[in-house]
């Protein structure tokens, strides 16, 4: 799957509201970009921080070039998360509540 793609590598629901910040921190192993539908349909190069456009947010990234890392911060409202076409997520940190409780899974 890449931006092309109409289906996501990683699929997201959020209730934060549109137009809030959406902060989210990843690495590939190639420091290639990897793309969002921020919840409008269109697919965007991500960037850290932007604004939320709809509720169902999509990762979208080229398999080859394997997404090692990827973080959604304090705040992100994440009510649903799909990893089963993560291919190459090694590491996925879900900071929940508070800095103090946070979870991180490795795939």
């Amino acid at each position: 799957m890449n931006k092309d793609s109409d289906d996501p590598n990683i699929p997201l629901k959020t209730t934060k509201a549109i137009g809030e910040n959406f902060d989210i921190f990843f690495e590939t192993k190639s420091n290639q970009d990897i793309w969002v539908d921020y919840g409008d349909g269109n697919k965007i190069k991500a960037s850290h921080s932007t604004t939320v456009k709809g509720d169902n947010i999509k990762i979208y990234y080229d398999a080859k070039l394997a997404l090692s890392y990827l973080e959604f911060v304090v705040g992100s409202k994440i009510t649903a998360i799909d990893l089963k076409n993560a291919i190459g997520l090694e590491q996925l940190s879900l900071r929940v509540l508070c800095l103090v409780t946070w979870t991180c899974l490795r795939i």
